[in-house]
């Protein structure tokens, strides 16, 4: 299993997410929130990788 991480933003938001073998995963959204912090706003996991520590 060949798992990577991936880190994609602009100057408002961003995502983070989980590819195995190629195929996304997991995910989580965030939202800039001052110059200092994010606002995590949603995640999401696929079916059967729940437990896994995506």
């Amino acid at each position: 299993m060949n798992e990577t991480i991936q880190h994609h933003q602009n100057e408002k938001n961003g995502y983070f997410s989980v590819e195995v073998d190629g195929k996304t995963e997991a995910k989580m959204t965030f939202v800039f929130a001052g110059s200092d912090k994010i606002i995590i706003d949603h995640t999401e996991v696929n079916p059967g990788n729940n437990g896994k520590g995506f």
